[in-house]
């Protein structure tokens, strides 16, 4: 996904170790001009820009209150046809696995892969 994508890439978490390994990646990919980084929690950072994102990573506490706080704040940020993955979708946290149930029932969205580790919806 982000290989093929020409569009802003968006990673907010509080330290740069959470995510050093994806991180690598995403800079082995040729993208790094394409990603700002915010090193804040989800909760503490608003993205006030009217630029639309390709790619949002959730990944952080995974309490009902915070999966769905970053759903309703990232989600409207993402371009049509761009991604939000949805890390640790698995049954110890039922509220991740919930959500993106949810989600799939809606029209705007499509679950496009769903495995222990990570869940990937697309904006249509």
């Amino acid at each position: 996904m982000a290989r093929n994508c020409r569009c802003k890439i968006l990673t907010i978490g509080p330290s740069c170790s959470q995510d050093e390994a994806g991180w690598t990646h995403l800079k082995a990919s040729g993208k790094e001009h394409q990603i700002e980084r915010i090193f804040s929690k989800s909760q503490d950072y608003s993205y006030d820009r009217d630029e639309k994102v390709g790619l949002v990573f959730i990944d952080g506490d995974h309490s009902e209150e915070a999966v769905t706080s970053d759903w309703e704040r990232y989600s409207p940020l993402v371009e049509r046809g761009g991604y939000i993955l949805f890390h640790d979708h698995k049954p110890s946290y039922p509220y991740i696995r919930a959500l993106v149930d949810s989600i799939d029932e809606t029209a705007e969205y499509e679950v496009l892969e769903r495995t222990d580790r990570m869940a990937v919806v697309r904006k249509i």
